[in-house]
């Protein structure tokens, strides 16, 4: 089994083929889009029960996990492109 010098031996060792490229960037993919999802559904379900449509502390903590969400998605999504 051949690996590529940007893949540590440690990856083919006790990963193998279960977890080839293909798979990865898919799970990565869905797992920001998620990660987007959360965003949103954080912020709307949190000012909904809380009546804090204004809270910085609930814009922050949206900020990253959208921010996270989209730049991932359109990281995978591109790259699957190519």
């Amino acid at each position: 089994m051949m690996w590529r010098s940007s893949q540590s031996f440690i990856f083919h060792l006790y990963l193998g083929d279960l977890m080839s490229e293909d798979i990865l960037g898919s799970a990565a993919k869905w797992f920001y889009l998620l990660v987007l999802l959360a965003g949103i559904g954080f912020y709307i379900s949190w000012s909904a029960m809380f009546n804090a449509w204004t809270d910085l502390g609930v814009y922050g903590i949206t900020v990253v996990l959208v921010s996270f969400g989209i730049f991932g998605t359109l990281l995978y999504w591109k790259k699957n492109e190519d």
